[in-house]
């Protein structure tokens, strides 16, 4: 099984746009989406709910990104983690597939891909993803 896990608060529209792409994703596994949820309150772990996910709430003083991130992994029960966060959508339906398939092969224990940046981003959400991951795939 896939587990995807994201940590939440106050995801509004972004949450929903996430899970929904998610949900789309073909994969040749089981999959769950396991949200941990700090405090929202827009209303976020509702939505995650509505949208299939499976839904932790924690007070808002206790997020710690390490620590939630965990408490999602030991909620779950895949054998594969998928870490991503609540503004981050999937550009295509393969996304999760090839992210899967990337850990295929002795030695493995671990994937990522690029995040880019919304059409709507700010310039300055542009530099720091440009920074994070490169203006470019890696050639």
């Amino acid at each position: 099984m896939i587990s995807v896990l994201i940590p939440v608060k106050d995801g509004g529209a972004d949450l929903v746009r996430c899970l929904q792409a998610i949900a789309t994703q073909t994969v040749d596994d089981q999959m769950e989406v396991v949200v941990v949820d700090s405090g929202s309150t827009d209303g976020s772990p509702d939505r995650a709910r509505e949208l299939g996910a499976t839904v932790h709430e924690i007070p808002a003083d206790q997020f710690v990104h390490g620590a939630t991130r965990n408490l999602a992994a030991q909620l779950s029960q895949g054998d594969v983690l998928v870490f991503t966060t609540q503004d981050a959508v999937p550009a295509d339906d393969e996304w999760l597939a090839r992210l899967v398939r990337a850990l295929e092969g002795d030695g493995i224990a671990g994937a990522y891909g690029r995040q880019l940046p919304h059409e709507d981003a700010t310039p300055p959400e542009q530099f720091f993803l440009d920074f994070m991951y490169g203006p470019a795939p890696p050639g």
